[in-house]
């Protein structure tokens, strides 16, 4: 059996007014989508360091304050044999202008919108375990704290797990 991986993520939610940023990115091989700002913690970076890194790469802002972590989503791999682990923050204290720089080409568009467009869409990304705790923390579904365990199965079939509370 290969051995387990475990990738960090952080994601960021940032405010305006009643508006929230999100990114236009692309993946290769695959449909563009909107999301929060965020990627994979590099190795010997912290949680906040890669946040501000992600922030400062995808959207040009740079994070002054973190804030609060606002919810933890984890996910297994059982075909992989990997896990993830995302962090989200809300971010407390920003500034600078929307100019994206990501180093792998991925964003092409940082933008404030409003909360209704902004889960209509995440409802559109097939990938529910990063956009259902999103969706229901931005409701007032979901308190600070909450936790999130998805498992996808050998026939890819994405279940949550647990969540609390």
């Amino acid at each position: 059996m290969a051995e387990n991986k475990v990738y960090h993520i952080v994601a960021a939610i940032i405010r305006r007014g009643d508006e929230i940023l999100m990114v236009h990115q692309r993946a290769p091989d695959s449909n563009a989508w909107w999301s929060t700002p965020g990627g994979v913690v590099e190795d010997g970076e912290t949680l906040i360091d890669a946040l501000a890194r992600e922030v400062r790469e995808e959207t040009g802002l740079d994070v002054l304050e973190p804030g609060r972590l606002v919810y933890v989503t984890q996910w297994e791999d059982v075909p992989e044999n990997h896990q993830a682990i995302a962090f989200v923050f809300e971010i407390q204290r920003w500034q600078g202008e929307l100019k994206p720089a990501d180093p792998d080409g991925l964003v092409t568009e940082a933008s404030f919108l409003p909360i209704d467009r902004v889960i209509a869409n995440l409802q559109t990304v097939k990938w529910g375990i990063l956009t259902e705790p999103a969706i229901a923390y931005l409701r007032g579904q979901a308190p600070v704290g909450s936790v999130w365990i998805y498992r996808w199965d050998e026939n890819e079939n994405i279940s949550l797990v647990a969540r609390v509370p």
